[in-house]
């Protein structure tokens, strides 16, 4: 599963071995506001501002939803048949083309709007991976289980180079100047090449080694920090994700004891945020600020995260869109099919500050992966801000304080699970703090 560049699509594929888009839209909401606690008591019980926060020994969490929230369409915009079997990895380039590998040893070039396959490129096994070049998407990469690394010519369909590592590639990654790019393995390995001049050279290598040291663990994914391209995050099939700067690492992360590995991890369009997802189908989101985080100081753990479950996830993934905005004025209020899933955060570090809600949609289906809101053009009045109490403007005003600060607010993460279900979890909860 992956976001186009522009955020408007996301493609899905897997084990029936065809190829789904999806068009993403912004649709209306309702303009109220209420806090939420697990018997959804709602503004019209807020007497204080401290209420907002805790009352009779239970904890509330102030929601505010925009005037416009993120759905996936009901039914695929395409599907795209050819390949004859599973589908291992896509890729997106800026002009909504889409490149997908698969184990019937092809890529296949695809296009928004057309509804066969443009091109088919052959491999001698399985194709575990591949990635559009982020500055000429005239060329594209591709991993194999053969070890081999090959760069491809799109319209000439052909090799321009390639190399052997000798071992399964199990994901890969352009720099972002397109210069270079990382492979990671099977045994653990990642290995970064410069590409300059046709010309392929290992620059560097590091080893993912488990706890005894005996083997290394598998390279489930690897990113470049958009907010510092100097840094990359490895995720592996061990309980951390790592960021490194060359071949050091600078920070780890870790969520609970019982998640063994993590099965791919994404960072935020703004490099703000890390979102992962576990064995135990956990979703992880940990702060990731790089800023002086350089190698020469000591790797740090972090353990401080937000945490919600859903069933069966494989996939986790960021909504990739930039121009998301906290609202300046608006009253908001969910529809009827949302229900509140309460976040967990757990307080290992001193610079977790705040506890969000995550609104997640109960009717969703393969074909139907968000309920529909109910829109209103209804304008909130002042006998509607009555139910605030006479504190509610100065509520009002002090949470919208409070969401200029929350980074993670309205951020949009979709999971895609083994079932086939694709799932899309919204974060409206503002920060408390703790």
């Amino acid at each position: 599963m992956k976001f186009s560049a522009s955020g408007c699509y996301i493609a899905t594929g897997g084990e029936d071995c065809v190829v789904r888009i999806w068009q993403i839209e912004e649709v209306d909401t309702f303009s109220k506001c209420f806090t939420s606690n697990t018997s959804k008591q709602f503004t019209d019980e807020i007497t204080g501002r401290k209420s907002m926060f805790r009352r009779k020994g239970q904890q509330f969490v102030p929601i505010v939803i925009p005037k416009k929230v993120f759905r996936i369409m009901e039914a695929p915009l395409q599907e795209l048949h050819g390949h004859a079997g599973e589908i291992l990895d896509m890729s997106w380039s800026e002009s909504d083309c889409l490149i997908t590998s698969s184990m019937d040893k092809t890529a296949r070039l695809w296009k928004v709007g057309c509804d066969g396959c443009i091109q088919i490129f052959q491999h001698n096994d399985y194709v575990t991976c591949i990635q559009f070049n982020p500055i000429d998407e005239r060329y594209f990469i591709s991993g194999s289980i053969d070890g081999k690394i090959r760069i491809w010519d799109i319209s000439e369909n052909h090799v321009v180079d390639w190399i052997d590592i000798r071992d399964i590639v199990t994901t890969i990654c352009y720099r972002p100047d397109g210069k270079g790019f990382v492979v990671g393995s099977i045994n653990g390995n990642c290995r970064f090449y410069d590409y300059l001049g046709n010309i392929i050279q290992l620059k560097t290598q590091i080893c993912i080694e488990g706890k005894r040291k005996c083997a290394g663990k598998r390279i489930t994914g690897l990113q470049f920090s958009p907010e510092d391209p100097t840094k990359i995050m490895i995720t592996s099939a061990d309980s951390s994700v790592r960021i490194f700067d060359g071949s050091n690492a600078v920070q780890k992360f870790k969520g609970l004891r019982k998640t063994r590995s993590h099965l791919s991890a994404s960072f935020t369009s703004d490099g703000q945020h890390i979102v992962s997802v576990g064995d135990d189908s956990n979703i992880y989101v940990w702060n990731s600020d790089l800023s002086n985080k350089s190698s020469a100081k000591p790797m740090k753990s972090i353990r401080s995260f937000e945490l919600f479950s859903s069933k069966g996830a494989l996939v986790a993934m960021p909504w990739s869109k930039t121009d998301r905005k906290v609202p300046t004025t608006s009253w908001c209020i969910p529809s009827p099919p949302f229900r509140i899933l309460e976040s967990s955060t757990c307080l290992r570090d001193p610079e977790c500050l705040y506890l969000g809600s995550w609104l997640f949609s109960d009717c969703i289906s393969r074909v139907e992966p968000e309920e529909k809101l109910l829109a209103s053009s209804k304008t909130p009045s002042k006998s509607d801000n009555r139910h605030l109490g006479s504190n509610g403007y100065g509520l009002f005003h002090h949470h919208q304080h409070l969401a200029s600060l929350a980074a993670t607010w309205s951020m949009v993460i979709v999971t895609a699970s083994c079932d086939g279900r694709i799932r899309s979890f919204h974060n409206y909860g503002l920060p408390v703090l703790l």
